[in-house]
């Protein structure tokens, strides 16, 4: 039984070099303190981490490595010689996200030269296999646990339908996955900064209704962004222009469906630019639906 855990490494010298290539579904779903926690290299002083400083090492590892190529060449070698795979993730590593990091590694068994039925068998029936647990899970049968999913898409022609789930079943009941993982307006809150931290335009916009609105309080009346296409452009713009752009929250208030975040903003100048943002939240479709910041000028 081979279980690879394809991404761990690597994912270490991502935090090492603050190199991260977060996508849209690890942004929405991974644990958001977690996953900020990771960026916090970025602002924090070399000297309060005896002098380490993520850029005077960060051309010393390349990412990915070349010994994250040859995993992938030993994983399609394996499966070749007929080993069963089982898909794994080691979660717990750093940037290794419980749940969310899930289908990066499947992706990356595709990668690796992997069929699609290859790697959904490598992460239902052969993981159950591996375990001594085929008789109760793994697969739909007679006697089994009724745990399963219902998808949208077909994830025999793409891996990415697995982001498509309509139905989780557990024990026989069925519940949405919004169900399942209720989230805080603090938790939402997070999740909206690891997106701008990330510069993932995709993400970012997820998080906001599709009529959104924007307002600089310098003038409250006129919003300078409504609705995602125009969040698209201007913070996608903005994403592109300032690539170590990075929003660190000195302290965060949430009263209800309100949040209060003073927030400090460097890579735009040549000092951080500290403001203000009051976030007001859909609390029934966890989405922003209107923001209003001021910046120290």
């Amino acid at each position: 039984m081979y279980i690879p855990t394809l991404q761990v490494s690597q994912q270490f010298y991502r935090i090492l070099k603050q190199q991260f290539d977060f996508t849209t579904h690890e942004l929405a779903w991974s644990d958001a303190t977690q996953l900020s926690s990771l960026l916090d290299l970025q602002h924090l002083d070399p000297k309060e981490l005896n002098g380490f400083n993520y850029k005077a090492i960060s051309s010393q590892f390349a990412v990915p490595s070349k010994a994250d190529s040859m995993m992938l060449v030993n994983l399609k070698r394996a499966a070749d010689y007929g080993i069963t795979i089982a898909t794994g993730t080691d979660a717990g590593n750093p940037g290794v996200a419980h749940g969310a990091s899930y289908l990066r590694e499947m992706e990356m068994m595709r990668q690796a030269g992997l069929s699609n039925w290859q790697v959904l068998k490598a992460s239902t029936i052969n993981a159950a296999r591996s375990f001594g647990a085929a008789n109760l899970y793994g697969s739909i049968d007679g006697g089994k646990v009724a745990n399963f999913i219902l998808l949208s898409e077909n994830p025999l022609q793409s891996l990415k339908a697995l982001e498509k789930i309509e139905t989780v079943y557990l024990n026989g009941y069925g519940h949405t996955p919004a169900d399942l993982l209720p989230k805080t307006v603090e938790e939402l809150a997070k999740a909206e900064v690891n997106a701008y931290n990330a510069r993932n335009i995709e993400a970012f916009i997820a998080r906001y209704a599709p009529d959104a609105e924007i307002y600089d309080l310098s003038n409250p009346t006129v919003p300078i962004a409504k609705g995602r296409s125009q969040i698209r452009e201007i913070w996608g713009a903005m994403f592109k222009q300032f690539p170590e752009l990075h929003c660190h929250v000195i302290s965060r208030t949430v009263i209800g469906n309100k949040c209060t975040a003073i927030e400090s903003i460097s890579g735009v100048g040549p000092t951080p630019e500290k403001g203000v943002g009051n976030y007001i939240f859909n609390l029934k479709t966890g989405l922003i639906e209107k923001v209003y910041f001021v910046t120290e000028r």
